[in-house]
């Protein structure tokens, strides 16, 4: 799942082409009901760079709607996190 911005640049058709969809709350529910596994940064865009200060901050807060739909679904969820994106 992508941050649907990425869809108003070339870099949508690119997502696509290698299986991404939107990241929407619909789109998870129907990829987590169909069984498929999903990858999405609970973060969002808001996680991708640092913080003014140069921290890097966990914003997971926001988006519990995605983990209470994945535990609905018995979906094993996997925590991971990614540093170095700014690098």
């Amino acid at each position: 799942m992508a941050h649907p911005a990425a869809w108003f640049s070339p870099l949508g058709s690119a997502i696509e082409r290698f299986g991404g969809v939107k990241a929407t709350p619909y789109a998870a529910y129907r990829l987590l009901k169909e069984g498929s596994h999903v990858l999405l940064f609970p973060g969002g865009d808001k996680e991708v760079g640092k913080g003014k200060d140069g921290e890097v901050e966990l914003r997971w807060k926001a988006h519990g709607d995605f983990v209470r739909m994945a535990a609905r679904f018995d979906a094993i969820i996997v925590p991971f996190a990614a540093l170095g994106a700014e690098e």
